[in-house]
């Protein structure tokens, strides 16, 4: 677009300078046409250098706008990667936290249950506790028990004997 508007400008100016803005009663010699020839030449030369002059730096200015473009994508690109690993952090925490909140029913059930368990736990063992207390206690009433019959048999035998009364 830009090229066109160039050319359009540079054609309208070449057509200004051919047909000329001044007097029609110019010189109309052989050499007054052949200076005007040679001027008219030279502006198209001067225009021509011109316009590779303006191409050129629209390519500077065009190869400038790409590269600012580049590196804007990348940056972008950069951030985009950046924001979508902390999105992945961020989901990865939320499904954690989300687990969390509908595992607490869970949470106190299994706490319940494990009160239940150790309650259970205990009153076996105090059951254990006891039975052998029990058995401890009838054990040794019985080795009492025999213990008095044989002195109580002891005594009897050595009062038969005569022994000491």
């Amino acid at each position: 677009m830009r090229d066109s508007l160039l050319r359009f400008m540079c054609l309208c100016l070449l057509s200004l300078l051919v047909t000329g803005c001044g007097d029609k009663q110019e010189k109309k010699t052989i050499r007054g046409l052949q200076e005007e020839n040679r001027v008219q030449r030279d502006e198209i030369a001067r225009l021509h250098a011109r316009i590779e002059d303006l191409k050129a730096e629209s390519r500077e200015s065009e190869a400038a706008i790409v590269k600012r473009c580049k590196q804007k994508l990348a940056d972008a690109e950069s951030k985009l990667t950046s924001l979508r690993l902390e999105l992945g952090a961020i989901q990865r925490e939320k499904l954690v936290v989300d687990d969390l909140v509908e595992s607490a029913p869970r949470v106190q059930m299994a706490k319940s249950a494990r009160f239940v368990a150790e309650r259970l736990i205990y009153l076996v063992l105090i059951g254990i506790a006891l039975t052998f207390a029990g058995l401890f206690c009838l054990r040794w009433k019985r080795t009492n028990d025999r213990l008095q019959q044989l002195v109580m048999q002891d005594v009897s035998d050595l009062r038969r004997i005569g022994g000491p009364q």
